[in-house]
């Protein structure tokens, strides 16, 4: 099979951070301009305050997500056999809260799904290549850069 053109100088990006222009660059990799921020905060608060009839939280059965979410969201869209589809994670996210949780499923794209999607998210990237990560253990003060995402099915 013939090689195509060299289109990445000979190195292939990892995420489409590379793609971007250097002032979005600079403004995911500042963490006090990153919005998305706000986004994981709240994701990571919502992740421990109970909800729903069964007065549970994602913390009651997952714990630290750091540890228990590691390398999840890498594995979606990933295929139910129950459902016989392709699922996300916003409707894997949803089927918990409605399955386990005793609580409404979430609108798609509203505050809260988004923000439990980008917490969750958060715990699958690279702490060696992915600003937010690091970003996200300083504003938490852990000190664990050295972590690295395992694959998990949830």
């Amino acid at each position: 099979m013939a090689e195509g053109p060299d289109l990445f100088g000979g190195e292939f990006p990892v995420s489409g951070y590379h793609y971007m222009g250097e002032q979005v660059r600079a403004l995911q990799d500042d963490e006090f301009l990153n919005p998305g921020l706000f986004a994981i905060e709240y994701g990571e608060e919502l992740w421990s305050t109970p909800t729903g009839g069964n007065g549970m939280s994602c913390r009651s059965c997952h714990e630290d997500a750091s540890e228990s979410m590691r390398g999840v969201a890498a594995g979606y869209p990933q295929f139910d056999e129950e459902l016989g589809s392709l699922v996300n994670l916003e409707a894997r996210i949803n089927e918990m809260l409605t399955a386990y949780m005793g609580a409404p499923a979430l609108p798609q794209e509203s505050d809260e799904l988004l923000a439990l999607t980008a917490f969750i998210s958060l715990q699958s990237q690279e702490s060696q290549s992915t600003s937010m990560f690091q970003v996200k253990l300083s504003l938490t003060g852990r000190k664990d850069t050295n972590s690295t995402p395992r694959g998990g099915d949830s």
